[in-house]
C-alpha cells in the first residue's frame, strides 16, 4: 500500500474518532431532565469589562487611550501572550498606553 493510500486511511480514521469523541462530550454538556432557568439573566461581562471594551473600542478608532486610567490603576501589570509562546510584561499606566497606542500604529481601526 503506498503512503498517499495510508494517509488518507490515517486521516479518515482520525477524523471519525473526532467525530466520536465530540459527540460524546456534546452529550455529557446537556441533560434532557434538566429544570428551566428560572433567574434572571446575567449581563454579559461585569461593568468593569464592559467598560474597558468601550474605552479600547474608541481608543482603537481615534488612537487616545488617555481614558484608560479610568480602568487601570497607576501601578498596573498587563501581560501580553504572543501566539509564538512569549509572555511579556508591561508596567505602569504610561506604559499599557503607549503599548496600546504602538498597537494602534500598527492596526489602526482594529475593534
Amino acid at each position: 500500500m503506498n503512503t498517499h493510500a495510508r494517509k488518507a486511511k490515517l486521516l479518515t480514521l482520525l477524523s471519525l474518532l473526532v467525530v466520536i469523541l465530540l459527540s460524546g462530550l456534546s452529550a455529557c454538556g446537556n441533560s434532557t431532565n434538566a429544570q428551566p432557568n428560572t433567574t434572571s439573566p446575567k449581563p454579559a461581562a461585569p461593568p468593569v469589562v464592559l467598560t474597558y471594551f468601550k474605552i479600547f473600542n474608541a481608543g482603537m478608532r481615534s488612537g487616545d487611550f488617555s481614558a484608560l486610567a479610568s480602568v487601570y490603576s497607576p501601578d498596573a501589570i498587563l501581560t501580553r501572550s504572543s501566539t509564538n509562546g512569549k509572555t511579556t510584561l508591561v508596567h505602569g499606566i504610561d506604559a499599557i498606553m503607549r503599548f496600546y497606542e504602538d498597537l494602534w500604529a500598527k492596526y489602526p481601526g482594529y475593534q
